[in-house]
């Protein structure tokens, strides 16, 4: 169709729609060949996803954004920028909240009592401000929708000097001795998932900077951290998930550098000192033309 024929058919339809409709009357609004839903979502503009800003840098922020960048928008009180989430994005991001939930549901129903972190009620109106297992919480009940406060929510985990803070996707007790194991999980395309042989760089640094908070807090932690890989595919045969162990203590290496970022932003926002700018090179390379402080941070 044509979209001149679109527009006169549209004029036309809309005429026709103002006219009061009577019981049981089919009225054509819509031809076969039309696209409505698509059309009004189409219509609705992309969402923008705002920094985390305020006290603490979030340990994905601290590995993905660049300190300096985020010193320099304190600085001069310009908003670090918004990431665009389109609608493709937010479907991916939406799978893979679902499947991190269901996982977590998983868990929850065989070991809850293991399970260590903040719990919440249904309606989520009543939360524990302490971290704490289940056995603590067993018998408290909301008393706006009456329910307990059985849904699990992650442990948030603040270093007290260097204003870094992380969220492990599940805690673990591991022994009666309340060892803590932390767990992240990922999920991934299955053409991804099916060739995966190792732990991402990237996810490693995540779950070893959790591994490492909790141990900094004084918490009793296990050797070891995991990372679960569910796929978003489906698996005729076998188990859709792929765990990789890894030694915490032989890992801690992957975040020196990201340690030393975030000591140097608790040093800007304690003394004003910036921190060095190590990520580009020149006001020319690819990050920098995307930044912007890029004048600022070479001035």
């Amino acid at each position: 169709m044509t979209t001149r024929k679109r527009i006169v058919r549209s004029a036309r339809d809309a005429k026709d729609a103002t006219k009061p409709a009577t019981k049981g009357q089919v009225v054509t609004i819509y031809r076969a060949e039309d696209t409505p839903v698509m059309d009004m979502l189409s219509s609705i503009p992309s969402r923008p996803s705002k920094f985390r800003d305020g006290e603490h840098i979030h340990v994905s922020d601290l590995i993905n954004k660049c300190v300096r960048q985020i010193a320099l928008s304190k600085e001069l009180d310009l908003p670090m920028p918004a990431q665009i989430i389109t609608a493709s994005m937010g479907l991916t991001f939406a799978q893979g909240e679902a499947i991190h939930d269901y996982i977590k549901s998983m868990m929850l129903s065989k070991y809850r009592k293991d399970m260590y972190g903040m719990w919440s009620c249904k309606c989520g109106e009543t939360k524990t401000d302490q971290p704490s297992y289940y056995a603590k919480v067993v018998d408290s009940v909301c008393e706006s929708c009456g329910g307990p406060l059985d849904r699990y929510e992650e442990l948030v985990l603040e270093h007290p000097r260097w204003r870094v803070r992380g969220s492990p996707d599940i805690v673990m007790r591991v022994s009666s001795k309340g060892v803590l194991y932390p767990i992240e999980i990922k999920s991934i395309a299955h053409d991804q998932w099916k060739v995966l042989t190792r732990a991402k760089p990237e996810h490693v640094i995540q779950v070893v900077f959790y591994w490492y908070l909790l141990k900094e807090l004084g918490y009793p932690v296990s050797s070891v951290v995991s990372v679960v890989y569910a796929t978003k595919g489906f698996v005729f045969s076998g188990t859709p998930f792929k765990e990789f162990v890894l030694d915490a203590e032989a890992s801690l290496k992957y975040i020196d550098d990201y340690i030393e970022d975030a000591k140097a932003l608790a040093r800007y926002y304690k003394t004003g000192e910036l921190p060095p700018r190590w990520k580009c090179a020149s006001n020319s390379c690819p990050d920098a033309k995307k930044c912007h402080v890029v004048m600022e941070c070479f001035q």
